[in-house]
């Protein structure tokens, strides 16, 4: 799974050295699939619920003012459940601050591939999994929140 994506990262070290890594890695990767994965959920509930201010209607149709500022509370409360559950060296301040950091980031990937499938032609980016679409339509949000956390958290990767 992703729990241990970056560490790979620099070179040299001897076991243990890797071993803390990967533990750090698994951590930090964790509060970003969190915060990104929260977020999206109560974007999606929200935004079916009570949105009705369309917020980029040629990029993506379906995406609200209602559920973007829902995403954006979810990256948060994603942010503060995954400081909670994963420690990873983060105050409160910051694991606030990151979740709202990744929300937006991970907001913004979203929209690149929609607009990227509308200037394609195309609704979804593959059919590898039924009803979702492909593989780009479910990790849209991770391709700007993981860069995201690499450079706002240096020495964690």
């Amino acid at each position: 799974m992703l729990l241990v994506a970056g560490c790979g990262r620099g070179g040299g070290g001897d076991f243990e050295d890797q071993t803390a890594r990967v533990t750090v890695d698994g951590r930090v990767t964790t509060f970003t699939l969190d915060a990104c994965g929260l977020d999206q959920q109560v974007a999606y509930l929200v935004g079916k619920a009570v949105g009705r201010h369309k917020l980029i209607p040629r990029v993506s149709p379906g995406k609200t003012w209602e559920g973007a500022a829902a995403n954006l509370a979810g990256g948060v409360a994603g942010g503060v459940a995954a400081w909670g559950l994963f420690p990873c060296g983060l105050t409160l301040p910051r694991a606030l601050l990151l979740g709202a950091v990744l929300s937006a980031a991970g907001q913004a990937g979203d929209l690149a591939e929609s607009a990227m499938k509308r200037g394609a032609g195309v609704k979804d980016s593959g059919g590898f999994i039924p009803g979702m679409g492909g593989i780009l339509d479910v990790v849209d949000s991770l391709l700007l929140a993981l860069p995201a956390m690499y450079i706002l958290t240096p020495g964690a990767w």
